[in-house]
């Protein structure tokens, strides 16, 4: 069976492989958590905007 989504503004493909919204699905915590680690390393946090250092 396939699935197509149809969005409002007329275009049926998004932004996301099914592959990777799946990964998202069974992965998403771990992958965000050392998205976090990757930060902290860099004295940088998703609260405010600037540069690595």
């Amino acid at each position: 069976m396939r699935f197509c989504i149809g969005f409002d503004d007329m275009h049926d493909s998004g932004i996301y492989t099914w592959t990777y919204l799946r990964e998202l699905g069974e992965d998403g915590a771990s992958m965000f958590a050392e998205y976090e680690r990757e930060l902290a390393e860099k004295g940088m946090t998703r609260d405010r905007a600037e540069r690595p250092r």
